[in-house]
């Protein structure tokens, strides 16, 4: 975050210089707090839904991909990520 900045418009921001995308803030999904000696992660999940822009990589990487939920763990994702997202899904379709 940036100093005075709101925590929503932090998410857009960073979501916007990390995909591309131009997304509206929602509701919190979950805090995951991560201990890794001797690092400490607190992490805030939003739901976002994307309103514009275009995908594309962020400087920090070299390819950004939307994958269909049956793919996901081919990705090698966590078991923390893949709860997160299937929450956040559930979230969504419940409106």
């Amino acid at each position: 975050m940036e100093p005075g900045e709101r925590l929503a418009d932090a998410v857009a921001r960073e979501i916007r210089e990390e995909t591309g995308l131009d997304v509206r803030v929602g509701p919190l999904v979950e805090v995951v707090e991560i201990v890794a000696t001797p690092y400490h992660y607190v992490i805030l999940d939003y739901l976002c839904e994307s309103i514009g822009g275009a995908l594309s990589p962020g400087d920090d990487a070299s390819e950004v991909a939307l994958v269909p939920v049956p793919e996901l763990p081919a990705y090698g994702l966590t078991d923390v990520a893949l709860r997160v997202i299937h929450k956040a899904l559930a979230m969504a379709a419940a409106g």
